[in-house]
């Protein structure tokens, strides 16, 4: 566990304490480093990975650069319109769910907002896997003369393994109760 998170914590209860002023809708419309920081201590204080919090806040800064040179205040319906932006440009849904998270973290958390339900998600996209043909299969099979190589091929075929479980392979793992 983190050393510092209690400090954190304390120093977040003291600010929220203090923070009676909800930000204008002009003062919500600046992204700055003050506002990075604290984005990245309230992420830091509740625990999140190091690779949510990076991409929590390079969601949150994009969103703000896409604003720059608009009068729009940001709202929800300006953060649908972001959403529906992005998956207009062909995005994956997973990235829509990250920016429309990330930016409920920030204004719920770091502007102290109250929680919004009005975010309309795009529902998690169900992709079949890409698979080989038999003949594809066969050829492939066909073409490869090195005799370890066929043999990992054919093993990894006829018993359905995954790259990754067949670079993980070892000796040990043919055994049946200590014989070949």
């Amino acid at each position: 566990m983190n050393k510092e998170l209690p400090y954190i914590l304390e120093w977040l209860d003291r600010r929220d304490a203090q923070a009676n002023v909800v930000p204008s809708s002009s003062e919500r419309g600046e992204w700055n480093s003050d506002q990075r920081q604290e984005m990245r201590d309230a992420l830091v204080a509740r625990s999140y990975s190091s690779k949510t919090i990076k991409a929590y806040i390079s969601q949150t800064e994009r969103f703000f650069v896409g604003l720059q040179g608009t009068e729009a205040s940001i709202n929800d319906a300006v953060v649908q319109k972001c959403a529906l932006v992005l998956l207009e440009k062909g995005l994956s849904h997973a990235y829509v769910n990250q920016a429309i998270s990330a930016l409920e973290f920030y204004f719920r958390h770091v502007l102290k907002q109250p929680k919004s339900s009005a975010y309309v998600r795009p529902k998690k996209e169900s992709k079949l896997p890409d698979v080989l043909s038999l003949n594809e299969v066969m050829r492939l099979l066909k073409v490869v003369k090195n005799p370890k190589h066929k043999a990992i091929l054919y093993l990894t075929y006829t018993s359905g393994l995954r790259v990754s479980e067949v670079v993980r392979l070892r000796l040990e793992d043919s055994t049946v109760n200590g014989k070949y």
